[in-house]
């Protein structure tokens, strides 16, 4: 665990995140969360469609879990879940 695991752990309602991202010189996005389960990283085709989607799991800073893994019951959930 890193210090950047501890404060994404810490992240709620009161205390959300920003996430900015850039592309070119002067073109950004931004976008402010409290819960990062529910966000994705997204690679898009040429149409501009989600190609693939991968989910944020783990620390930017040190790949450590920030969120839990699912548990899993049955071998039908572990394939669903690992792919």
């Amino acid at each position: 665990m890193c210090e950047i695991c501890d404060k994404l752990k810490e992240v709620s309602t009161k205390q959300p995140i920003q996430i900015t991202c850039y592309w070119g010189d002067n073109n950004r996005n931004c976008c402010i969360t409290s819960n990062l389960s529910k966000c994705s990283i997204e690679i898009l085709g040429d149409d501009g469609r989600t190609i693939v989607s991968m989910p944020i799991i783990c620390c930017p800073a040190c790949g450590q879990p920030i969120v839990k893994p699912e548990e899993c019951k049955t071998f039908e959930d572990v394939v669903r879940r690992e792919g």
